[in-house]
């Protein structure tokens, strides 16, 4: 028992009868505090056991780990002791324990002693020797100034025995945390000291205002299964105590119990890599609870579950608490994963699994609602994961410089290389690649590493190669270390007597250290050093020494000064040195003449893609996926395989670049290491944007202007930000967007929000005469904000923005975005008239896109609400737009009736813009009905009400609707043979598209200046044209009009002799339009490609396009399309002799057509086919005629191009 039973029968509490029933033999056993060296025999005992129980490699304790022990209460006695020495065994990479690594808290000491002569004892008392010891220590330890190694020297013992000198004394330096003496052998107890008066409780705090932020937490269940009859609280209360043990010694907290099973949270508070350690505290459940049932069958077996998420967390009382939202989110997580009832097994959910999977072996669990895991084996060592390295890509040039200082090392001549470059970038990779060349060549290369936790821990890197040089593994026992050690010192050529003392010490070997004490001196760090030096640099008696050391960011004091000095030494000697660190740090010896630095950079698109693409897998990659990985991940190796990785493992495939948790724990990191002011301002600026304007963010964050240049020079120092603008009003930029985005989620909802919103008052306060230059910031803030009238407003005038300089796409996203805002606004007539006009607007930037569909789901909903509201002028626009898209679409019979509808209402409402917009439809759909006649009136209207200033205004069309109107009618004049009045509208429209410099309005009037000059036969002059708007097609992504273009420029680039040009560009143009399901024109665009294929020589080709052609063109009453097919089907029948006879007819059909129509540069073509047609059949006096009929037209219509084929064919003789 615990409990003083003596005491408890005197107060009453125990009765006697019962004690002396029971005390037949009482030992008393004192707390693990007062059992002096106990505390050292029974952690190497735990410490050994628990190795043992999970595998791994023995660890053996430090001498600064074995005073921490010393030191230590222990209020939890032995049972706290042996879980402290699990949790060392599964959580330490480390052979030796160090007193850091133990991580024990600090406790109150004594105040220290005053070093002042002690007081005079009885002569030859053991308390006057024991203080003379003691001020003879504390003496030394003043006149060096606290210096444990000079002090050693000076008493001439080792610096272990003054430490436990110094614990055992209770020294302490002058400033620093008293030191609890040893305690003495166990004395009778004083007397009680009186009772004080009690203390008035001091005055309550304020209680701190609660704060809530979203923390990656990790939930960990554990539920036990008992026997059907057991019950529950006696079978399960020791193992629930266990649990609860294992749980907190692994830095869990508890969050709930019952009889069957605990939950428990790891993360609540910032810790590092809170996954692995409730992995580690559920493997410790799991081994606790088989060894209990070894003992006792019917112990329970605990089924344990473990999920990770970001979760809201409450701060403000001093504890971090789960929001009860986020609490019952993650009991619902494990609850799902709980189902799988696998007694025993440890099992992770989804989003846990990336976490683990690069240290522990996992397997897929069983049957359940959502994907699980279950861990199966040890942890995983190494650069590769899922069996196979990435591709190494852009690192080549480094690789190289690397082998090309190893030649030089080869010769004698010591190298120095230091590698720079940030987290994730391919440092350890590109060294990992270095090694892999070394392999098979007669050298030694070794590998040293720092850690973060270990800047305060000496010689830790250099200890890394001194066990390499020895050969010294982690399975190897302390002898057989000290055996490999003097091994490798007499094989050196160093003294065992000068020399094994130093590095026993630094590898851990205390045992022989000790052995060796008294017969060598305390060394000096000079010595270790000239040590040090001489093993690493015998091993090039035999071959190269290759040292390399990752990481010195995190490199120790000592540790820098033996490089530095190792660094003096290797010019001459076949010494190759290679580091790597991150940008900030410098080495100090990276200025000596044979040494290079080299920075890392990014790598490039095309190595990034490389990259994607042997995570994902070649079949798996195309360019839409691969693309958008790269452009987010900045070139940086490790973002680039984390999120190829997280795109693989979605079904579907679409790539959803929200950032990986693996990327995020990595930079969340180094967020939060910054002080709470800088996290804030970076969360600000986050906000803000990727580009960061100081002026808004001076505006929202309220700190004054030194304190603010004081923070973003932190920043940038810290290289979260960079500037890109230097002046009084400096602008930054995030160095990478995925910090901005981690930066940037790292806030609440609620306080996201209320920061747009500011920024949107500031930006308006700030530029009041300059929004327009703000507008896209202003409408994302607004949006973001909650403020939809402002987001509304600003979207649209965004979408203007763009529609002006032709990013149509760009201008089609903020107009559906603005009706999305406008829909948060009350309703009223204001607001739906608005919803129509934005419904128009969002179709004028679809409509160069081709976006056909959307088009007519707009426009339907706008011609609904103006029917609703009764607004004829906006209803007239609706049904002027929908002849435009029933044209477009192949519909027609509805263009004709919704032009005539609009044309009605034009009429009615008497309003400009709406004739303009309906007679221009209206003509277009008499234009491809083939009645150029009949739609050269209308545009002639539009032509005439457009002069003036009316001919540079937009008027609320898609392009200039004076230059649409000109290449329509261009367009009817061409095939009416009205060529002199046709070019001069043509030039005249390309004249005041390029005065406007407007992307599509220029691409308008080349498709009408080129086709008139095609139509002539004017190739030169149509097909630089022509050319010029293919060109503008392409570069500002204007599909709708490609197809008209390019049919037209492969027309005369067959015309004129280039068809293996021709053929590819017209098919892609005949793609594209089956693509956009655009059906106007697309019979006359085949008809090119089957011109095009007859130039190639590939008759069936040519015959099986004019045939679809001429189905099409029937089908959609395009009769003027139709003429042109069937004149093709009789060039390609008068060019196959066999059907030579069938060119008759087709030539006579598509006459009859064409001289209907009013098509005469059509009618002289086909009277020139019928002339060669009655040559080849061999009746001459109709050929003549024929020819010189069509000569005759040609020459009236100054045609030249046919003109002189058919004055030599009717020349010719019979």
């Amino acid at each position: 028992t615990n409990e003083d039973l003596r005491r408890a029968i005197r107060e009453r509490r125990f009765r006697e009868d019962l004690y002396h029933r029971l005390a037949v033999l009482t030992l008393s056993l004192p707390p693990l505090r007062d059992r002096g060296e106990d505390v050292v025999r029974l952690a190497e005992h735990f410490l050994a056991r628990a190795c043992a129980d999970y595998g791994v490699a023995p660890k053996a304790l430090t001498a600064g780990a074995f005073a921490a022990l010393r030191a230590h209460p222990w209020p939890g006695n032995v049972r706290e002791l042996a879980n402290l020495m699990e949790r060392i065994a599964l959580l330490s990479a480390e052979r030796e324990v160090t007193a850091e690594a133990l991580g024990l808290p600090a406790v109150p000491r004594p105040a220290p002693v005053p070093a002042a002569p002690a007081a005079a004892s009885p002569a030859g008392g053991a308390s006057s020797l024991e203080d003379a010891v003691r001020e003879r220590v504390a003496e030394a330890l003043r006149e060096t100034g606290w210096n444990i190694s000079r002090t050693a020297a000076r008493l001439g013992i080792s610096r272990n025995t003054l430490r436990a000198r110094i614990a055992k004394y209770g020294l302490a330096e002058e400033g620093a945390p008293p030191r609890r003496p040893r305690p003495p052998a166990r004395e009778a107890p004083p007397p009680p000291a009186p009772v004080a008066a009690p203390t008035p409780p001091p005055p309550p705090r304020a209680a701190a205002a609660l704060r809530w932020e979203r923390r990656r937490v990790t939930l960990l269940r554990a539920a036990l299964g008992v026997a059907p009859t057991a019950e529950p609280p006696l079978e399960t209360s020791r193992a629930i105590e266990v649990m609860v043990d294992k749980i907190r010694s692994f830095g869990g907290r508890v969050v709930g119990v019952s009889p069957g099973g605990v939950v428990a949270a790891f993360g609540l508070e910032p810790m590092e890599d809170a996954p692995s350690r409730a992995a580690l505290a559920a493997l410790a459940i799991q081994r606790a609870l088989e060894q209990a049932r070894r003992e006792d069958e019917a112990a329970p077996v605990a089924t344990l579950g473990i999920h990770a998420g970001e979760f809201l967390v409450g701060q403000g009382t001093g504890t971090a608490e789960l929001a009860e939202e986020a609490r019952r989110e993650a009991l619902d997580a494990l609850d799902a994963l709980m189902e799988r009832r696998e007694p025993g097994a440890v099992l992770l959910s989804a989003p846990t699994e990336p976490f683990l999977v690069r240290r522990f072996d996992l397997r897929e669990a069983g049957i359940g609602r959502e994907r699980a895991f279950a861990i199966a084996g040890p942890e995983r060592i190494g650069l590769v994961i899922g069996g196979r390295l990435t591709a190494f890509v852009g690192r080549g040039h480094e690789l190289d410089l690397l082998l090309g200082r190893l030649e030089s090392a080869l010769r004698g001549q010591g190298q120095i290389v230091g590698i720079s470059g940030d987290a994730g970038i391919g440092k350890s990779r590109l060294l990992h690649e270095f090694r892999q060349a070394l392999v098979g060549k007669q050298m030694t290369a070794v590998v040293g590493r720092c850690r973060a936790w270990g800047t305060g821990v000496p010689y830790l890197p250099v200890l890394d190669l001194v066990r390499q040089l020895c050969g010294i593994t982690e399975a190897d026992s302390a002898a057989q270390v000290a055996e490999k050690i003097r091994t490798a010192l007499v094989e050196a050529g160093l003294d065992l007597l000068e020399s094994a003392r130093q590095v026993f010490h630094l590898v851990g070997v205390e045992r022989e250290a000790e052995w060796l004490e008294a017969l060598e001196p305390e060394p000096t760090r000079e010595r270790i050093f000239e040590t040090l030096q001489q093993l690493m640099l015998a091993r090039c008696r035999t071959g190269p020494l290759v040292a390399l050391v990752e990481d010195l960011q995190w490199i120790d004091r000592t540790s820098e000064e033996y490089f530095a000095s190792l660094a003096g030494l290797v010019a001459g000697v076949p010494v190759l040195l290679v580091s790597t660190y991150r940008p900030g740090y410098r080495p100090p010896w990276i200025d000596r003449s044979y040494a290079t630095q080299v920075a890392l950079q990014p790598l490039g698109p095309a190595e990034g893609s490389r990259v994607v693409r042997s995570v994902l897998g070649a079949n798996r990659a195309p360019d839409a996926l691969v693309e958008p990985i790269v452009r987010k991940a900045e070139g940086n190796p490790f973002f680039l395989e984390e999120l190829a990785r997280n795109i693989k493992e979605q079904e579907g495939g679409a790539p959803l670049l929200a950032v990986p948790d693996t990327i995020q724990e990595v930079l969340l990191g180094r967020i939060d290491r910054l002080p709470a002011e800088d996290k804030r301002l970076l969360q600000v600026a986050a906000v803000v944007g990727k580009d960061v304007e100081l002026p808004v963010v001076r505006a929202v964050s309220d700190l004054p202007d030194a304190e603010l240049f004081r923070a973003f020079g932190r920043l940038q120092g810290a290289e979260f930000l960079y500037e890109t603008r230097s002046g009084p009003e400096p602008r930054y930029t995030f160095k990478h967007a995925l910090t901005h985005d981690v930066a940037y989620a790292s806030l609440l909802d609620r306080g996201r929000r209320a920061l747009h919103g500011r920024i949107v008052d500031a930006i308006e306060r700030l530029h009041p005469d300059r929004l327009v230059e703000h507008v896209e910031a202003l409408a994302h803030h607004a949006v973001e904000g909650g403020v939809p009238a402002k987001a509304h407003l600003y979207l649209r005038q965004a979408g203007l923005k763009a529609f002006t300089r032709c990013a149509h796409r760009e201008a089609a996203a903020y107009f559906e975005r603005a009706l999305v805002a406008l829909a948060a606004l009350p309703e009223n007539r204001a607001r739906a008239a608005e919803a129509i006009d934005l419904h128009f607007e969002l179709r004028n930037a679809l409509q160069p896109l081709g976006e056909l569909d959307r088009i007519l789901d707009n426009l339907q909903r706008a011609e609904a609400l103006a029917r609703e509201l009764g607004d004829q002028t906006r209803l007239g626009r609706a049904l002027a737009f929908l002849t435009d898209h029933s044209r477009l679409t192949g519909d027609q019979e509805r263009a004709v009736e919704y032009g005539r509808q609009a044309l009605e209402i034009a009429e009615v409402v008497d309003d400009l813009v709406l004739k303009l917009r309906s007679k221009l439809y209206v003509g277009q759909t008499r234009y491809v009905l083939g009645d150029y006649r009949g739609a050269v009136p209308l545009f002639r209207w539009n032509v005439a009400a457009l002069e003036g200033e009316r001919k540079h205004q937009a008027l609320g069309f898609s392009q200039l609707p004076s230059v649409h109107s000109r290449t329509c009618l261009v367009w009817c004049l061409a095939e009416l043979g009205e060529f002199a009045e046709g070019i001069g509208l043509g030039e005249e429209a390309l004249g005041i598209a390029e005065a406007e410099d407007h992307a599509f309005t220029l691409a308008t009037a080349c498709a009408g200046l080129g086709s008139v000059h095609l139509r002539r036969g004017d190739l030169p002059a149509a097909i630089p044209v022509l050319e010029r708007g293919v060109q503008l097609c392409g570069t500002f992504g204007l599909p709708l009009w490609f197809p008209r273009l390019a049919s037209d420029l492969g027309l005369g680039l067959a015309l004129a002799g280039r068809a293996a040009e021709a053929v590819p560009l017209i098919e892609r143009a005949v793609a594209q339009s089956d693509a956009m399901r655009l059906v106007a024109g697309r019979s006359m665009v085949l008809t090119c490609l089957g011109e095009a294929y007859l130039g190639a020589g590939r008759l069936d080709e040519a015959g099986a396009s004019a045939r679809r052609a001429l189905t099409l063109a029937r089908g959609q009453r395009e009769r003027g399309h139709e003429a042109w097919a069937q004149r093709l089907l009789g060039e390609i029948a008068l060019a196959s002799a066999p059907r030579a006879a069938d060119a008759r007819g087709a030539f006579a059909e598509a006459l009859a057509l064409a001289e209907e129509l009013g098509m005469r540069p059509l009618a002289a073509l086909c009277r020139l086919g019928l002339g060669r047609q009655a040559r080849a059949a061999g009746d001459l006096p109709a050929a003549q005629a024929e020819l010189e009929t069509a000569a005759a037209l040609l020459r009236a219509l100054a045609m030249p191009f046919w003109l002189g084929q058919a004055s030599a064919e009717a020349s010719e003789p019979g």
